[in-house]
């Protein structure tokens, strides 16, 4: 983890934050830029961006239907879209928010990182990916098969002498 210094247009003080090396690969690249103000990067309209965002989304093939529910009144209303069609720059902020708890992150550091002030905050940003649940959930029947191998094993040793089964012990302490 590296730490950036910076300013920020409501504070005259510095302030640091802690980066990934691969941002810092990032800003390394773009470090020669010049843009208005003194800033490393352009600065667009929250609007803007999500256009861009868009067009990018397209170009690389995210296309998977997303289903977007939404009430008039007590009518519920399924509208079926490409991913590209709704994707937006928060989209980013919810996925570092899984990807962080994903890879066992504690919520306290992602907090700390999103600037949310409690869980309950960070809480609608929580999603757990089908994929990442299969993955998790796949740990459950591999222990099962371990506990059928655990069990096949004990039964198969019942009736063994002991001269055996210490022999059999020194193998799998060998292994």
């Amino acid at each position: 983890m590296i730490e950036i210094k910076y300013r920020t247009r409501v504070f005259i003080d510095r302030k640091t934050k802690r980066i990934t090396i691969h941002a810092k690969e990032i800003i390394d690249k773009y470090k020669d830029e010049n843009y208005k103000n003194g800033k490393m990067f352009r600065v667009y309209a929250n609007q803007k961006i999500n256009e861009l965002l868009k067009k990018a989304a397209k170009k690389v093939g995210l296309d998977r239907e997303v289903v977007l529910i939404h009430y008039k009144g007590n009518t519920r209303i399924e509208e079926v879209k490409k991913f590209y069609e709704v994707i937006g720059c928060h989209d980013g902020r919810r996925t570092f928010v899984c990807c962080s708890l994903a890879f066992g992150i504690p919520p306290t550091v992602v907090m700390s990182c999103t600037g949310h002030s409690t869980y309950n905050a960070m809480k609608p940003y929580i999603e757990v990916a089908d994929e990442t649940q299969r993955v998790e959930l796949a740990k459950w029947d591999k222990a099962e098969k371990q506990g059928d191998i655990k069990s096949d094993i004990a039964k198969k040793l019942e009736g063994v002498d002991e001269a055996t089964l210490a022999k059999v012990l020194e193998l799998l302490k060998s292994a």
